[in-house]
Order: structure tokens, then sequence, then C-alpha cells
């Protein structure tokens, strides 16, 4: 809600804002004049030049300053010619330059910003470490993929998961046509983890082999019954997962597992006394 208010000085009619205090006065120029004697703020201005236009302007002494301008606009246009460059009061030179270290092109840098950039563009960075930082020169180099590999088999579960995937794809290809197998790992379709196939093949290595002669082929996983001795037709058959069941599997030396070949137990455990 407005109020409608006479100023006391010149009678004009003023709109304001509901308040406490009702106003008297339409401006301050009106107050100012029932003050006797007292001069008002702001009247005592004072003229200066504008330094960029040189267009004349009056404003109060306290606002006074070695440079003055008429607005913002002439402000900026005087500091950015005055500024720029060497005529800027914490100017320090120009950058200093110095060439890539792969295509030789200048290049310039502060040098508090020197420090580990040496290259024109990320493009001649990428060029020059992957010229020097490859293979045997790179820093954390271990010897390669082949390396990597053995450190990988060293492990005798990674070991049995490695020579496990070959033996099942093998048999896949040499009894079923393809060695596909739907996505799926060899614990996925055996239905039993790795641990427990450790744990069957520690149990039954012989006497006097240890992991190391698995890794370097003297043990190999023998079916007690034979592959060629089961009737499968896919990877989902019952005859497939009791073909490769934990209790169808053995640690055997090479040698053996070769003579071995498809006999049954029995035949083995005759052809071993007869040997013998």
């Amino acid at each position: 809600m407005s109020l409608t208010i006479i100023c006391s000085v010149c009678g004009k009619k003023r709109y304001v804002k509901n308040r406490k205090k009702k106003p008297r006065y339409c401006s301050q120029k009106c107050y100012w004049s029932t003050l006797n004697g007292k001069i008002p703020p702001n009247k005592n201005k004072t003229t200066i030049l504008c330094a960029q236009c040189g267009e004349k302007k009056s404003i109060s002494p306290s606002a006074v300053r070695i440079k003055n301008f008429c607005n913002i606009e002439c402000r900026s246009a005087y500091y950015r010619v005055a500024y720029a460059g060497s005529g800027h009061p914490q100017y320090k030179g120009n950058k200093p330059t110095a060439p890539c270290k792969q295509c030789g092109a200048p290049r310039s840098e502060w040098k508090s910003k020197q420090r580990g950039k040496y290259f024109c563009s990320t493009r001649c960075s990428a060029i020059w470490t992957g010229k020097r930082h490859r293979g045997k020169n790179h820093h954390r180099y271990k010897g390669g993929p082949k390396a990597e590999k053995l450190r990988r088999l060293s492990n005798p579960r990674n070991l049995i998961n490695h020579r496990m995937s070959k033996l099942v794809r093998a048999t896949m290809k040499r009894h079923l046509g393809s060695s596909n197998k739907a996505g799926k790992s060899w614990t996925e379709i055996f239905g039993y983890p790795i641990d427990e196939l450790f744990q069957r093949l520690q149990a039954t290595m012989p006497e006097g082999y240890t992991w190391e002669d698995f890794r370097s082929g003297k043990l190999h996983i023998d079916h007690i019954r034979a592959v060629s001795r089961f009737n499968f037709s896919s990877i989902e058959d019952p005859e497939f997962k009791r073909c490769w069941a934990l209790k169808n599997l053995q640690l055997l030396p090479w040698l053996e597992n070769i003579r071995k070949w498809n006999h049954t137990p029995r035949q083995w455990a005759a052809m071993k006394r007869v040997s013998a």
C-alpha cells in the first residue's frame, strides 16, 4: 500500500510505500534547503579531465585520483595501452625461448614453468617418449610378454587353469569338432572351482615330484578312465562332465601317461606288474 505525501518545501506530491515514519520532503534537495548555513553534500564538486578522451567531468574531491576518467570504458582503454608489455609495473621481459627436444622448433615458457616441459606440443612429447621409453628402455620393463607369462604361470593355480583350458579345448576339437565353449569357462562347465582341483592334484602327485616338475612338463594331468572310453555329444552331456570329474583326474609322469594310453585302471595295473 502506498501513501501520498505533499512536500513541505515545494508542495509537490510524492507516492511512497507505507512506513512507520511519514516523510516530509519529496527529495534530498528540499531537505537540505531547510538546514540553515549548512552546505549540502556533493555540492562542492571538482572538475577533472579524463585521461583517455580529455572530456571534463565533475566529481567529488574524495574521488580524485592520479589518473581520472569519465567512465569505465575510458579507464579500460587507457590501461589496456599504458600497461601493455613493458609498460606494466610487473613486466619481467619476454618469455625465454628454448628448442623443442623432438622437432627443434622454438618454444616460449617462463623459467618457473620450464621444469619437465621440453616440447612444443603434446604430439612431440608422445613421439619422443615413445621412441626412448619403449621395450627394454622403459623404466618398468620386466622382460616383456613372455616373462609376464612365465611369472603368471609360476603360480600352480594359474598353471593348472592354463593347462585345463588347453586340454578341454583340445578334447572338444578332437571329439566334438569345435572348441567353442559358448563363453563359459571350464569351471562353469564342470561345476567345481580351481581350488578343489588343486587339492585333488596335490593329493595324487607322485612321490618325489613337485609343482616345478608339473610346470616343466614332467607331470601330466591324466584321466584315470581315458577320454576315448566316454561317449558324449556336447559339453552339457553328463558323460562329458563325468569324464572331467575330480575323481577321474590325477597327476602322472609324462612317460607313464604316454604308455598308459587308453587302458583301463585294471589293464594299466597289470601292465605295470608285468613290466616290474
